[in-house]
């Protein structure tokens, strides 16, 4: 028997600014300090990998795993989403001594239309490599 990981999708290395927030129905469980999260709730966060799977996050905030959130990617304009989807945290891993966290995420339920728009933007940024 193998323990050899097979991923299903190709994984694009990104760094596009970001940010996650505690979905409604994590809000009661997760709770962050009012210094943690910004306006809205949202957390700050860099995606550094994407795939039709899920994301990966740079963070500053301790997230548990199988937390549900809302992951925004903002385009060169910091003000304009170009992606919203739900996410569920699957591994964290401590990167440093900041302490930074990589948050591996999976895709929560898409609609067709999101998982349209999310291989549009992998389609683009295969196109660039």
């Amino acid at each position: 028997m193998s323990s050899t990981v097979v991923r299903k999708a190709m994984r694009h290395d990104v760094s596009i600014r970001a940010a996650l927030r505690i979905a409604p129905t994590h809000g009661d469980v997760v709770r962050l300090s009012s210094g943690a999260a910004g306006q809205g709730g949202w957390v700050e966060v860099d995606c550094v990998d994407a795939s039709m799977g899920g994301m990966g996050f740079i963070s500053t905030v301790f997230l548990p795993r199988m937390t549900q959130v809302t992951a925004r990617l903002f385009g060169a304009d910091p003000t304009q989403v170009v992606l919203e989807c739900p996410c569920v945290i699957r591994r964290v891993i401590m990167t440093d001594r900041r302490p930074a966290y990589h948050l591996g995420c999976s895709f929560g339920d898409l609609s067709p239309e999101l998982q349209r728009l999310i291989e549009s933007l992998l389609n683009n940024l295969g196109s660039e490599e």
